[in-house]
């Protein structure tokens, strides 16, 4: 496994996981935002 600094695959991973963290903790908020 060649890992390079400009690897797409990579800085896919990267954003995937920093958007699917930001939902996982914004979420309790959002809910709690729309039953109020």
């Amino acid at each position: 496994m060649n890992a390079s600094p400009n690897n797409p695959v990579t800085d896919a991973h990267i954003i995937y996981g920093l958007v699917s963290m930001s939902i996982l903790l914004t979420m309790p908020h959002i809910v709690d935002h729309c039953l109020k």
